[in-house]
């Protein structure tokens, strides 16, 4: 049971979405998921706060021209430390940039992820049927003992209106 939640937890993480290269003198369009590395590592001031050695820079793109990117920044990577964006707007020369990734859906992963949890829960349901003895909802009596389409659980208390 615990591998199930494992893989689950680890699907969900992953999510259904990956970063993929683009292509040399490509620049993304507006709102699209990027990850611009640098070269060399550079100094952006994020909130009047100097941060220096910025390898990575993740964020949106507000802005694609020719030679300049601009990215409405959620995190910022240098070699050792994460920081925050917060929003703000970088404006990234072409020639600073040495990979430029966007982020796209991946439908085999999709349909695997959705795979597993459906699997996940058929397992869960089956193994609670097996040790309730058949007496859940997927299968066993016909509902209450009263004919309902529910079960009775002991202390349960049925009104009926006719």
């Amino acid at each position: 049971m615990r591998t199930i939640w494992l893989i689950l937890l680890s699907l969900s993480s992953s999510g259904c979405y990956q970063f993929f290269a683009v292509e040399e003198g490509v620049m993304p369009d507006p709102g699209q998921e990027v990850r611009v590395h640098l070269s060399p590592a550079r100094a952006f001031e994020v909130g009047g706060t100097p941060i220096p050695g910025i390898e990575m820079v993740e964020g949106e793109v507000y802005e694609s021209e020719a030679q300049t990117l601009a990215v409405w920044t959620s995190m910022l990577h240098s070699r050792f430390f994460r920081f925050r964006g917060n929003g703000a707007v970088l404006y990234i020369s072409r020639d600073h940039i040495s990979r430029l990734e966007t982020r796209r859906l991946v439908p085999a992963k999709t349909v695997l992820a959705i795979g597993t949890v459906a699997a996940a829960i058929v397992t869960i349901f089956t193994i609670a049927d097996a040790v309730s003895g058949g007496n859940s909802f997927l299968g066993g009596q016909e509902g209450g003992a009263d004919g309902s389409i529910f079960p009775s659980f002991p202390g349960t208390v049925r009104v009926r209106t006719r």
